[in-house]
Parts: structure tokens; sequence; C-alpha cells
């Protein structure tokens, strides 16, 4: 209530003020968040330092081409900031006007030097016909600039890095671009199928520069116009931008082309630059936009909004699963299960196993041309499979989880992850936390939800005096040990890291009594192949899989260490209730794992005939 009366009364007073002293207002507040947004920026990737050990062995000469209309001091401005910024370098500027008028070309004619060319245009021609008028007099690698750009320390070593020294397919590549007052206006482009499929839109739009998930570099679906670095043998290659768009698409356009013929658009927001566009500019377009936009999906509408079926005559699927090393050897074996019943149900399903890390080129060039579902298996695989899947077929995220949580303690590598959950991918979620928070952390929504399960169940068994434990701390080990001393059982400590369904068999002969499991997850997986050894699972009270581990019912839970105790004590000598549970436990069991695979065709067939 009161910090709404002080806005209240702030604007009352904003309004009241001289314009004068408006002014002045707005640019000590902007400037005061800029600095808010801009501070301590985190690098994920390559260090400043590294880049600029590369530029100082590798550097080549760059033309910077800045298209300019009536923007005499913004064009300033820009080509002063890259004086500031790229002395060590070698480059030329070309400044291509195409206002076309007498008073403004006197004005551009007083900013050319040894670096700075401006090419005259004789009438106007759109963005395009402007870009590729200075494109045609350059003699180098292109740097397409906007004019109401200002440059920052080593932005144009980390583009020229980007395009050279990561993947040699890449052809073209962009940077962060952030509005005066240090909130992002582009951190990458993504066709906005799920809020608006007729457009493409701009990754973190509004957060601030100093954002961690913000500061991943990745491929990118194409490029910005306000900023691309281009590769001289792109160029040749594509030539310049499609001259049919006026205002609009035309970037989109250009970088789509570029992946068609095999070169690799890239995002790396190391390279920051403040870009004045408006920031309030929305998805209301003029005449001429809502053309090129027209035009746009005459050529494009096949690849993202009018997608052919994958379903053969026979109601048949292609499946190429992959999946990396970085998944856990239980995963694996879900996604071996997955497999063997797909091609039961008579579908053509093949799985692939690569290492994780760079993406599996050999791989990618055998399936990319297949149409059919790629579908990544973990994190690991993400790349592989995106690559894979943007010109032929259609990308599937089989989610484990939200994979991140296994990292609680590296930051870096929770949000490279979840930087690889593109908005190109169809998700399969375990479980309603999972597809929510993919939501909350992505905004991409999940396409279906599947429970994976191994099968696993078995017939019940005579219980040793036996309790296993999995992923305990020191201090609930020396918990249950206390009280199997007391309750006259033996305990084994063990570990879900490595575990596996051969591991699961040879301790599944052991026949516990009690299983408790120490970990949180957040599916039912690992909880539901815990439940197989045949013992009761305690787990730790949390709600994340509370749908398929039921306290009470399959489970029982603790809130702490004492609760744990008593309840190994309660139900020591309460063979009834010991023998209900792990009924129900193996009912469970036998439910997902029968259901697991029928639920994937299901969303699988629901996907390959989407049209988007």
């Amino acid at each position: 209530m009161i910090k709404q009366t002080v806005y209240q009364y702030g604007k009352k007073v904003y309004k009241r003020m001289p314009e004068g002293a408006k002014k002045r207002f707005h640019k000590a507040s902007q400037k005061a968040l800029y600095s808010h947004h801009t501070t301590n920026i985190p690098v994920v990737g390559p260090s400043k330092e590294s880049i600029r050990d590369w530029i100082a062995a590798h550097k080549r000469p760059v033309s910077i081409v800045i298209p300019s209309y009536n923007d005499y001091p913004l064009l300033k401005a820009c080509i002063e900031s890259i004086y500031d910024t790229c002395a060590h370098l070698e480059y030329e500027i070309i400044v291509s006007d195409d206002y076309c008028q007498p008073e403004n070309r006197e004005l551009l004619k007083t900013l050319e030097s040894d670096r700075v060319k401006v090419v005259f245009r004789e009438e106007r021609g759109g963005f395009a016909k402007n870009v590729n008028t200075g494109m045609k007099h350059a003699k180098h690698d292109i740097l397409l600039l906007n004019s109401d750009i200002i440059a920052l320390p080593d932005w144009l070593d980390v583009l020229q890095y980007s395009a050279y020294a990561i993947d040699e397919k890449i052809g073209m590549v962009s940077p962060k671009l952030v509005y005066p007052d240090g909130r992002i206006q582009y951190g990458g482009t993504y066709h906005a199928r799920v809020i608006a499929p007729q457009w493409f839109g701009h990754k973190y739009v509004g957060r601030a520069a100093s954002d961690i998930q913000t500061c991943v570099p990745g491929y990118n679906r194409t490029i910005s116009g306000a900023c691309a670095y281009i590769r001289r043998e792109v160029y040749e290659e594509l030539g310049g931008l499609d001259e049919n768009f006026w205002l609009g698409f035309e970037d989109v356009d250009y970088g789509l082309q570029a992946w068609a013929k095999q070169y690799r658009c890239y995002y790396n927001p190391a390279s920051i630059l403040i870009h004045y566009e408006s920031a309030t500019r929305g998805y209301s377009q003029g005449k001429r936009e809502l053309a090129s936009m027209r035009y746009f999906w005459r050529r494009w509408e096949k690849l993202f909004i009018n997608r052919p079926s994958l379903v053969s005559t026979k109601g048949t699927l292609k499946l190429d699963y992959v999946i990396s090393d970085a998944a856990p050897a239980l995963w694996r074996s879900y996604v071996e299960q997955q497999v063997h019943e797909m091609d039961k149900f008579g579908h053509d399903a093949v799985l692939h196993v690569i290492e994780a890390g760079q993406p599996d080129e050999l791989l990618i060039d055998s399936i990319g041309t297949r149409e059919s579902l790629k579908i990544t298996c973990d994190y690991g695989a993400a790349d592989t499979v995106w690559l894979s899947a943007l010109e032929h077929g259609r990308a599937v995220y089989l989610l484990p989880d939200i994979e991140s949580t296994q990292f609680p303690h590296d930051r870096n590598q929770q949000v490279t992850i979840v930087a690889g959950y593109q908005p190109e991918f169809n998700y399969i979620t375990p479980n309603r936390w999972a597809a929510n928070q993919l939501q909350a952390e992505t905004a991409w929504e999940s396409s279906a939800r599947v429970v994976p399960a191994l099968d696993l169940a078995h017939k019940q068994m005579a219980r040793k005096k036996l309790i296993m434990t999995f992923d305990l701390d020191d201090k609930s080990r020396a918990t249950v040990e206390t009280q199997a001393s007391v309750n006259g059982l033996k305990v084994a400590h063990h570990t879900t890291t490595d575990m596996s369904v051969e591991k699961l068999a040879e301790l599944r002969g052991q026949v516990p009594m009690f299983v408790v499991q120490g970990k949180v997850f957040t599916n039912s997986f690992v909880s539901l192949a815990l439940m197989s050894l045949g013992g009761v699972l305690l787990s730790p009270m949390e709600d994340k899989a509370r749908y398929e581990v039921m306290d009470g019912y399959n489970s029982l839970s603790f809130k702490d260490r004492a609760q744990l105790a008593k309840t190994i004590n309660d139900l020591h000598d309460d063979e009834i209730n010991r023998t209900e549970l792990t009924a129900n436990a193996q009912q469970t069991i036998t439910l997902y794992a029968g259901r697991s695979s029928r639920d994937t065709e299901a969303a699988l067939q629901l996907i390959a005939e989407s049209l988007l």
C-alpha cells in the first residue's frame, strides 16, 4: 500500500516537472538502471582473455556495413563507438544512405575518413536494398550493423572468434543487444509457434543483461539484422538479402537461407551492444511489415507452420532415439526398453549412442535428411538432435527430468542445460512438476506427460531382516544403523549414482525388508526402481512425484531422521501393512511400465501429425 502511494505521488511530481528537468531525470534514471542491469555480467563459455589471445593470433579484416536513413546523430555516435572499441582490429566502415536527400548527404560526407566510406543511393529502396548496396562495396567478412547501436568493448572480437574458433560450420553470429537501460532487446531468435506462430520473436526480452541464463552461447535459429557477423564465403554463396522484403523478416530469411546451405547461425552473448530500438515495440505491424510477413511464409511455411505428416500410410513412424554417455545407466535402460517396444509396435525405431559434448557430426549427416522423429533422451544429445531436425523431421525431447537439478552446485552447468531446451523441441515430460518447471524456466510447453518406468515388478518373496539405504548422509546412516540394531536388522548402504538394471537384479536377490531413499528426486523414475527391490520404500517427504510415489499407499514418507527411525520401528513387526505397501508398489510399477511405451507412442503420433 505504501509503495503504491509513493509511486502515484511520484507520477504526479514528474508530470509537474519542466521539460528540461524531465530530460535530466530520465537520463539519470536510465544511467542508474543500466548500471543495475549490467553489473557483474557472468561469463559462460570461453573467457574474454582467451578470446583476446585468439584474436591477437588470428584476427582478420572486417567490412562493417551500416545502412543509414536520416539518422546522422545516431550514426555518428555509432561510428565513434566503433573507433573506441576496435582500434586493435583491421576494418572498414561502409555507410549506405537510403534517405537520398541533399542536406543529409552533406552531413554524411563529414563522417568520411580513411576507414569510413559513404555510399549514396539514388532512390529509396528499403532496408534490404540499402544493406545490399553497402555489402556490394565490402571487401572482407561482413559485419551488418544498425546505425542506432553503440558498440561496447570486445564486441567484434567475440563475434569473429565465434565465427571461426567454435565450429567450422558456423557462418553467421549474432550478439546480445540491450536497451539503454541494460535490459535485453535481443538474446537469440525463436519461432513463436505457441504464442503467435506467424512471427519470430527475440529470446529473453526485458530481462537484465546480467541474468546468467541469458549469458549462455549456442546455436541460433537465425540472426538479428541489427547486428550480425557474416563470413565472406557465406555472403559469396548466398548473395545479399532478398530485396522483395521492404521491412521485416529479411534478417530471419537470410539466416534460414544460411542454414539451408549448411551454414550454422550462432548467438554469443559475450558480445554486447546497446540498441536504441524502441523498448515498447510489440507484434503490431504496418502494411509493409505485414506484406513482408506474407512473402516470408510463402517461402517457409512447409518448414514451420504447415509441416507434412511423418506418419506413414500404414500408421507407422520412423524414430531416431539419441542418448549420450552422460545419461545415467538406469535411464539408458529405459530408453532401450522404449526402442524395443516401439519396434514391437511396428515402428522403425533406432537407438544411437553418442559422446556428450560437441555435436556428433557423423550422426547429424546420417539422420539429418531422414524424415523421422529425432528424439533426444538427455542433455548430452540435445545439440546433435536439434541440428539434425532443423530441415527434415521433427525434434522431440524425452525429458528424464529437469536435468539442471542434477547439478545443484554448478550454476554454469545448470544454465547451459536449460539453454539447450530449445523451443523447436516437442517435449515429453515425466510428470506435472517437470512440465510446469519447464514452462517456468523456458516458457516452452510440454506436448505430453508420460511417467517413465522400467518393467521390474516381480512376485512377493519372504523378506530378510535387512535395510537397504540409498544416498543417505552420514547422520541419516547413523540413525538407520542405531534403529536397525534395536530391531535386530542388518544395514547395507548404497548409492543410486551408478544404478543399473543389473545392479537392481543383484540387490533384489537380497530381499530387503526396507528400502530407504535419501535423495529427493524430481520424478518417480528412480523411486519406482527402488520399489522393485521388494522392501517398503521410505522416502523423504516432497511433492514433485506425489502422484506416483504415494505416501501411505505404495510407500511411506518421512520429514526428518526421528520420523524415519520411528517408521522403521513401527513397521518392523507390522507384516500386514508391509505386505500391503509392497503389493501396491509392485502394482504401481506394473501399471506405469505397461503404460509408458503406449503413452509415448500416442504422444509421438500426435507430434508427427502436428502442423507446427
